[in-house]
């Protein structure tokens, strides 16, 4: 069907329009396209969004509420030939990594570490200009949870049991700490359970438990296995124990151990 007119095409309706192809829609105009809505507008797509603007400039525009830009599983990349400004006219300008967090110019550098330590480094001279200084001891401001709001949750538990056959378990009543990729997300104390509910976000990489008298454990978050049994043991607690080096003798498969090792814990009953 080919529709062509020298002057308009309008349709109209009270209802619905609906366009649909199993292939390709174009929309092209010489001039102008507006795309207009009393409410909503919505666009989603499988794999990518393109804007490009070749001679002009592109506006986000608020009136009411907040303006979100999330990567979920990538590098947000701002760049701009001439300056860029980043301003709040009434509130507060926040910067936070759960990392590292560096600026940069002219060779110097200053960066905040994720252990909370601050390097400043200059090839030229530093000129500090001040009332007063006041120099105190150490504090610490743990940032919020950045983690996506609208991202997948999934509900983990971290057993803190020695090994899946232990009886003893962090001592009942043990402050804790857990950061998520170095943002603080809970705090509390141990129940007699040993275990610690966790409200996982799928683009959380680390987790990190400070405990009160002192102990601090990393645990990484793997996106996948190689291998999914293996994995699923491994999550179980069931590690491998390097050996003394240079004995001599082959390193033994990790893999094959943790499989013994969960066939003497969990024995079948064909065993």
């Amino acid at each position: 069907m080919l529709l062509d007119s020298p002057v308009g095409i309008a349709a109209s309706t009270q209802q619905s329009v609906h366009l649909a192809a199993d292939q390709l829609i174009n929309l092209v105009s010489g001039q102008t396209t507006t795309v207009a809505s009393g409410q909503s507008l919505i666009v989603a797509a499988l794999n990518l969004i393109s804007l490009f603007a070749q001679n002009g400039g592109m506006k986000a525009i608020a009136g009411k509420g907040d303006i979100d830009i999330q990567a979920h599983a990538g590098v947000i990349d701002l760049a701009a030939q001439l300056a860029l400004h980043i301003r709040s006219v009434t509130d507060v300008i926040e910067v936070a990594s759960g990392k590292e967090v560096r600026i940069l110019c002219g060779g110097a550098i200053i960066q905040i570490n994720q252990d909370g330590s601050i390097n400043i480094h200059s090839p030229g001279k530093i000129d500090f200009k001040a009332a007063s200084y006041s120099f105190a001891g150490p504090a610490r401001v743990d940032i919020t949870n950045p983690a996506f709001k609208d991202s997948p949750i999934q509900k983990l538990s971290l057993n803190t049991f020695a090994s899946p056959s232990a009886t003893g378990a962090i001592p009942t009543g043990m402050p804790y700490k857990l950061y998520a990729d170095g943002a603080l997300v809970k705090q509390g104390v141990f129940d007699k359970s040993g275990q610690l509910p966790i409200d996982h976000h799928v683009a959380t990489q680390k987790y990190t438990l400070e405990l009160a008298n002192g102990d601090r454990h990393d645990i990484p978050v793997p996106g996948e296995y190689r291998d999914a049994a293996n994995g699923a043991l491994a999550n179980r607690g069931i590690q491998f124990h390097e050996g003394q080096p240079d004995t001599g003798t082959a390193a033994a498969d990790r893999a094959v151990h943790r499989q013994v090792y969960g066939d003497l814990l969990n024995p079948s009953s064909e065993a």
